[in-house]
């Protein structure tokens, strides 16, 4: 695949996108502290890797600095959202891999489902370390939630394990949102709905 540059948004004349993800400073002329005018070099620049494992680049401009993930700086310049969805999923689920071909724009919702199909998010549901309720649990809450039951009748089964505002968050769909009754979000295990 050819590379393709196109500017960033909000930074037209400082910095460009590819659509392999990489990210260059374009050449330009600047003024120092002390007066004396700078030119700057074409450069790409060198990502950084965050704790979740994107990746990303802090851009500058007029004294005011930014750091935005390659990933999302790719998808807006290259992908159209004609839907204005507001997340930019990594088809093949490698976060290194900011090439237009493996991104595409999601909800929310069907990110973190795409993460769970695929085994990517070790931290949601019961794979979280703090997790002292089973993916089974959730789904019994919200099956008696959704049959009618009583809030404070269903808690009482859970009131050694859970508090009751963490109870609240999980009846009303706050938590654990990866897992809905009715729309099957949680069937990785060919649970049925």
């Amino acid at each position: 695949m050819d590379e393709v540059w196109k500017d960033i948004e909000g930074f037209e004349g400082y910095y460009q996108i590819s659509n392999l993800g990489r990210v260059k400073s374009l050449p330009r002329k600047i003024l120092k502290n002390n007066g004396v005018e700078q030119t700057i070099k074409e450069k790409i620049k060198m990502p950084t890797k965050n704790d979740r494992g994107y990746y990303s680049v802090r851009l500058c401009m007029g004294g005011d600095c930014k750091t935005v993930k390659i990933h999302t700086l790719v998808a807006k310049a290259f992908i159209p959202n004609s839907k204005n969805l507001n997340e930019v999923n990594h088809i093949d689920g490698d976060k290194s891999n900011n090439c237009v071909t493996n991104l595409e724009w999601f909800t929310r919702v069907d990110n973190i489902q795409h993460a769970f199909d695929n085994g990517l998010n070790s931290t949601i549901g019961e794979k979280n370390p703090r997790s002292i309720l089973s993916e089974k649990d959730i789904i019994n809450i919200r099956l008696k939630r959704n049959n009618g039951e009583n809030l404070k009748d269903v808690y009482e089964d859970y009131k050694d394990i859970i508090s009751i505002s963490g109870f609240r968050g999980i009846w009303n769909n706050q938590t654990w949102k990866h897992i809905q009754i009715g729309e099957c979000y949680y069937d990785k295990n060919n649970l049925p709905c």
